[in-house]
């Protein structure tokens, strides 16, 4: 639209120049050249057009060259009617019939005035054209700034705290918790379960992230004897709440109340591992580890294994939000578990 309007304006303009400049020729011919010359310079002086002829000579030409073409050729054309050199040849008169003349001259300003009327009309659209793209433009800064700030409103529900995760300085994750875990139920029952715990203000998804878990083998290698299972991209850990991770061969009562479920089998001497993708660990500091805890002979603990937990016991977190990543320090043995799930406490 607005490249219409300028080059509909463009041509309205082109259309005035060739009017005014064959209107200069035709007063020429009448011997009216002052007159010409002087409407085209009060036109491009009431019309502010200053690149009028430029238009359609393809050369701008500013207002102030503009005097200095028209303003000495008005006073010249005037010199030379007054003097005998501007005198037409007595002998071979030229016959210009003055009503006819002013008829023509009267057409050829009228239709000039509707050319600026209609100048006039696109102006004043281009104007109101810009201004609205100027209002558009506002309107989507004004949005893309509310896009942004919700971007960085969702960004922040997962907080980056600052912490040693896994034995390592490097990483800036959100901090959660492995808070307690139990490996067997009383009289044998395979009974296993890992439960997460969110110290922080806001909910944090665990989308992308994994649980993995590592047995002891000798050496300690983590190509052997070790289980992975994805996070749903569903899956949260509310503010200052809990995620519980259930074996499939649980008893039911512990399945209903699972926020997942999952294949593996704890037992002695295991390390269970929360990561920040999918992708197995390279190694027992890996980067992308949140938490880990080890217990008896385990592998690749936090400083040093927790104790393994008898049957129907469980080892869980001193102190709920405390991770001083060391295992030991940690984690203690715990006489009753208390597995919670993700509901409001």
């Amino acid at each position: 639209m607005h490249k219409f309007l300028s080059t509909s304006i463009l041509a309205i303009k082109i259309i005035i120049s060739s009017i005014l400049i064959y209107l200069v020729f035709f007063l020429i011919g009448s011997q009216k050249v002052s007159d010409g010359l002087s409407y085209i310079y009060n036109f491009s002086k009431i019309s502010n057009v200053s690149n009028l002829f430029g238009a359609s000579l393809t050369s701008e030409i500013t207002q102030s060259s503009l005097d200095e073409l028209i303003l000495p050729n008005v006073a010249q054309s005037q010199d030379l009617q007054n003097s005998d050199v501007a005198e037409i040849d007595e002998q071979n008169p030229i016959v210009i019939n003055s009503n006819d003349t002013q008829e023509q001259i009267d057409d050829i300003l009228e239709r000039i005035d509707l050319l600026r009327k209609q100048l006039a009309d696109l102006q004043a659209a281009e104007i109101l054209t810009n201004q609205n793209q100027a209002q558009i433009q506002s309107q989507n800064q004004a949005q893309n700034k509310i896009i942004l700030t919700n971007q960085t409103q969702q960004n922040n529900s997962l907080p980056i705290i600052s912490y040693s995760g896994g034995g390592s300085s490097n990483p800036i994750y959100s901090k959660i918790l492995i808070s307690e875990a139990q490996i067997a139920g009383l009289i044998g029952q395979k009974e296993d379960w890992v439960e997460l715990y969110n110290p922080n203000s806001v909910t944090v998804s665990l989308a992308n992230w994994s649980i993995q878990k590592h047995s002891k083998s000798d050496p300690c290698s983590i190509n052997t004897s070790f289980y992975k299972k994805n996070f749903s991209n569903d899956s949260v850990v509310p503010a200052k709440g809990f995620f519980l991770v259930v074996g499939t061969n649980a008893d039911d009562s512990l399945k209903n109340i699972a926020n997942m479920t999952i294949g593996w089998s704890l037992s002695e001497n295991n390390t269970v591992y929360l990561m920040r993708n999918q992708d197995k660990i390279n190694d027992g500091n890996d980067g992308d580890i949140v938490d880990k805890v080890g217990f008896g002979l385990a592998c690749f603990p936090e400083t040093s294994s927790a104790l393994n937990p008898l049957d129907g016991k469980s080892i869980e977190r001193k102190k709920l939000d405390q991770d001083t990543d060391d295992n030991s320090a940690d984690f203690r043995i715990s006489d009753e578990p208390t597995p919670k799930d993700s509901s409001p406490i």
